[in-house]
């Protein structure tokens, strides 16, 4: 059984579609727990309409965002042997769910994520083509400390991960950062193909890994780095507080660099010149400035 965990915020836009794609799954039993987060729209009567058993509604007049909203949905949901995040605006192909399940059946005895590939799709932009997520170069604690991850929606993860993700009294960037972060903290089996199993609808929010202009990419995280100042050392050390009883010595030491990086200069310049922590020009030139400036 398969626990799909959807949160929605005034998606009526797309999600008769996303729904229809998930409740199309073939050859494998699964529910559908949908936490609405306090929608102004017509979200809720578009899901109300659907007349299947398989889902599970939770009403809320609190909005959360995104992220608190789905901690929420991991501490709501119904026990499983699976839990699946999904995004309100995808299309899913009815075998992403088995294929999921038989790559994590392997290791059905100690925790384990599985990631997957995704075709990139957009109404109002020419996108339409695989993402290559280059998962054996670019999947690494420390890059996910500093700045990549896939989107939640490409993971699928099994019971025992799920029971040693916290949900409480956390400062983290995103539920899709966290669930692989607490993945590498306890040392789950991480299992990737890049086969794509959903087309990921692109928005302008989420655009900016795909932009092909370099200036834009540059602006934009610079900007976002600002806006969220120190967000990424307050995720380390969430990490490293509530997983440090469990930390291998060389994830300690890896996790310690960004959470006591401020604390001399000399700190900053050995993670500014760590190529374990950046990749790609522009990435590496505002992840260098923000470690020197002190606002990562």
């Amino acid at each position: 059984m398969v626990n799909i965990l959807l949160s929605t915020y005034n998606g009526e836009k797309y999600i008769s579609e996303l729904l229809r794609s998930v409740l199309n799954q073939k050859d494998i039993d699964f529910i559908i727990t949908i936490r609405d987060d306090a929608s102004t729209d017509k979200t809720v009567d578009i899901i109300e309409s659907f007349k299947d058993d398989r889902i599970r509604l939770i009403k809320s007049d609190t909005n959360l965002g995104a992220c608190k909203s789905f901690l929420r949905l991991l501490e709501l949901a119904e026990p499983a042997d699976y839990y699946a995040y999904c995004d309100q605006d995808d299309i899913w192909y009815s075998y992403k769910l088995k294929k999921s399940v038989m790559a994590l059946k392997k290791n059905d005895k100690e925790a384990a994520l599985f990631i997957s590939g995704c075709d990139v799709f957009s109404d109002k932009k020419n996108y339409n083509y695989k993402r290559n997520l280059d998962f054996d170069n670019k999947l690494k604690l420390e890059t996910t400390l500093s700045y990549r991850c896939p989107s939640a929606c490409l993971m699928v993860f099994n019971k025992e991960l799920k029971d040693k993700i916290k949900t409480k009294n956390l400062d983290i960037r995103m539920h899709d950062f966290w669930t692989l972060l607490v993945a590498f903290a306890v040392e789950a089996k991480i299992i990737t193909r890049d086969e794509s199993l959903i087309k990921y609808r692109i928005h302008e929010n989420n655009v900016v890994g795909l932009e092909n202009n370099y200036l834009k990419k540059i602006d934009r995280l610079i900007k976002n780095t600002i806006r969220n100042k120190n967000e990424r050392q307050r995720q380390a050390i969430c990490l490293y507080e509530n997983y440090r009883d469990v930390l291998s010595k060389e994830n300690k030491r890896k996790i310690e660099k960004i959470v006591n990086y401020k604390i001399k200069f000399k700190n900053r310049l050995n993670l500014m010149f760590d190529k374990n922590y950046s990749d790609g020009v522009y990435i590496k030139f505002v992840f260098a400035l923000s470690v020197l400036f002190g606002v990562f």
